[in-house]
């Protein structure tokens, strides 16, 4: 099999993986407690946003992967998509360990910024995994406000 198809799969595993650790256990429990915007999803959806989220990171992953380690950008992108992956990760330990929608909130505003320097270098060298990044960016934008409710509508909750 193709070394950059392996590669991207074990970003996109150990992601995952590394996802599933931090957000420990009690996840559905503590989803109960909080209280919701009425534009949430169901919990059905927020999986499939999960695995939408990881074929983004693949299609990126295997993309840049391909290109010569050379080409202006590349290793930026790379570099910013794995920080991406980790970053993804650290949020489940803030929102659901830490329980902290105040900083889960903020911290997702530096994620966001992370995610756009990310888009940007992919950009430069392809502008197909650019446009997948994209897409992703533009959920953010709702991921971002649904956050900020989140935080408000629970901590009024008293």
């Amino acid at each position: 099999m193709n070394p950059n198809i392996l590669t991207a799969l074990a970003v996109c595993i150990v992601g995952a993986l590394l996802e599933g650790l931090c957000a420990g256990s009690g996840v559905k429990k503590y989803l109960g407690e909080l209280r919701w915007p009425s534009f949430s999803p169901p919990l059905w959806a927020w999986y499939t946003i999960g695995v939408v989220y990881y074929v983004v990171v693949f299609i990126c992953a295997y993309r840049v992967l391909r290109r010569p380690a050379t080409e202006p950008f590349r290793n930026a992108a790379l570099t910013l998509l794995v920080g991406v992956v980790v970053l993804n990760a650290v949020w489940n330990v803030l929102f659901f360990r830490a329980k902290n929608l105040k900083a889960t909130f903020v911290f997702s505003l530096i994620y966001s910024i992370v995610v756009i320097a990310c888009w940007y270098c992919l950009f430069q060298f392809d502008t197909l995994a650019a446009s997948v990044l994209g897409l992703y960016t533009v959920y953010l934008l709702y991921a971002n406000v649904w956050g900020y409710r989140v935080w408000r509508l629970s901590s009024s909750a008293g």
